[in-house]
């Protein structure tokens, strides 16, 4: 969580990472999202709406300085804004990589798919800590999603479409 927050601090995320490899703890656990455009506009949103989790009941989690959520028009998201979070994103992860060279002990999880199933993702951070794996156990989330799957592909489109309108190419999507 630390490590990937938008007040990003490399010295303060090395020295995290080297205190927790100094202590008894058997591992590092990273979820990485295979998802990068989706990452993107999450990000966005939640900056924009103060929206940062949406939980099961319906309660919305606000960011500091918001009292309610504020709407966001994903058709109005350009492409400038989404390309500048996409590169940060980016230059989050490059850093990151860098801080975690050279450690043994770290356990990367694919967050979407962790979302999707989360128990044989929770059994490999039990056995990663020396646990005993817990089977195939009920797991129910705690949150949903704010951005449905339909919305993220018209999205999706619609960037494309504002590329295509610069004459790029969209390899990516």
């Amino acid at each position: 969580l630390l490590l990937e927050s938008r007040d990003w601090n490399e010295q303060l995320a090395l020295r995290a990472i080297k205190f927790l490899m100094s202590t008894q703890k058997k591992c590092f656990i990273r979820l990485i999202r295979s998802d990068s455009v989706a990452q993107a506009v999450s990000r966005i949103r939640a900056l924009k709406t103060g929206v940062y989790h949406k939980m099961v009941n319906g309660d919305l989690k606000l960011g500091k300085g918001f009292t309610q959520e504020q709407i966001f028009d994903y058709q109005s998201l350009d492409l400038p804004t989404f390309l500048d979070e996409l590169q940060k994103l980016y230059r989050e992860n490059i850093r990151l990589n860098r801080l975690l060279e050279g450690f043994s002990d770290l356990v990367e999880i694919n967050y979407e798919k962790f979302v999707e199933h989360p128990a044989p993702y929770l059994n490999l951070v039990f056995r990663a800590h020396g646990l005993e794996e817990q089977g195939s156990f009920d797991c129910k989330p705690k949150t949903a999603k704010i951005i449905g799957q339909n919305e993220m592909l018209r999205i999706k489109e619609n960037l494309r479409l504002q590329l295509d309108s610069l004459g790029l190419k969209n390899e990516g999507y």
